[in-house]
């Protein structure tokens, strides 16, 4: 498989142990992330954006690690992502979003819109001095619908106040972030609360322009011609992607990430759109395994 997610739930099996130290990305956070609390993933209630992210993430060759912890509260934060810097040693980018849980423990908005970001700038500062790159997403609005228009105009308006305030903050200190906020509508709701598959997939893909606009200003420009193989191969996959691989693979192998040179999008007429987007952990001279 050429790039599958890790969850934090799984520590200390082997497969775990032997695919930590390959983590590009790690998702931090509390239920908007992921239920690492509640047992294996396939038992959680909903799936969230890392799953997602991660089906985004194979072009670019990056593995990510979800580390989200239901119910937690940004008091929380700067240990978790210490714990993650440390479980996580080759990791690059640091994606995190906390507030939705305090926000509900503590009605003085002010106060703890303050407590929120003072902890999340301790969680990023981790991150800095760990030579990683941060990035944020706001808190998102409750499910509307669900809720009395008095209550859901309240807390509309709590995370307006909170959101700009973050904002300004991610501003000052040139930190990305990513909107989810005006993103996600009452449909995209499986509770009051919690998003479900569609909100996770827009919750992915505003990640990940925030993701790959740090990732490309990293790599530095790529520009290459796709070869007429690679444009004839783009007219069988729509809205997908055709990878450069090396190594002799044929097209029913398993293909490790590091014989994946790298990628181009195809947009929805099966033509190749944008610039070759490089594989950071492709290795020049990879061969296919010859078989016993």
């Amino acid at each position: 498989m050429i790039g599958s997610l890790l969850n934090t739930v799984d520590q200390g099996t082997h497969a775990f142990e032997a695919a930590r130290t390959a983590v590009d990305i790690v998702c931090a956070g509390d239920s908007l992330t992921g239920w690492n609390n509640f047992g294996p993933a396939d038992t959680w209630p909903y799936r969230t954006y890392p799953d997602f992210l991660q089906e985004l993430c194979v072009p670019l060759g990056l593995r990510i690690a979800n580390g989200g912890i239901a119910g937690e509260i940004s008091d929380n934060g700067p240990q978790q992502v210490r714990d993650y810097l440390a479980l996580f040693p080759s990791a690059r980018y640091f994606v995190f979003g906390m507030g939705t849980n305090d926000l509900g423990t503590w009605p003085d908005t002010e106060v703890t819109s303050n407590r929120i970001i003072d902890n999340l700038e301790q969680m990023v500062q981790a991150v800095w001095n760990g030579d990683r790159s941060p990035l944020l997403f706001n808190i998102p609005q409750v499910n509307e619908s669900v809720f009395p228009p008095a209550v859901a105009k309240e807390l509309r308006a709590q995370r307006e106040i909170h959101n700009a305030r973050l904002k300004a903050f991610c501003e000052q200190q040139g930190i990305p972030l990513a909107d989810i906020f005006s993103r996600l509508l009452d449909e995209h709701f499986a509770d009051e609360l919690h998003p479900n598959a569609e909100g996770a997939k827009i919750i992915a893909k505003a990640v990940y322009m925030e993701l790959t606009t740090v990732y490309r200003s990293e790599q530095g420009p790529a520009l290459r011609t796709p070869a007429p193989a690679a444009i004839k191969e783009a007219k069988q996959y729509p809205n997908g992607w055709v990878y450069e691989i090396e190594g002799g693979y044929g097209p029913d192998d398993g293909v490790p990430p590091q014989a994946i040179k790298g990628a181009w999008k195809v947009n929805e007429a099966g033509v190749i759109v944008g610039e070759f987007i490089p594989n950071p952990n492709f290795k020049s001279g990879h061969k296919k395994p010859a078989k016993d």
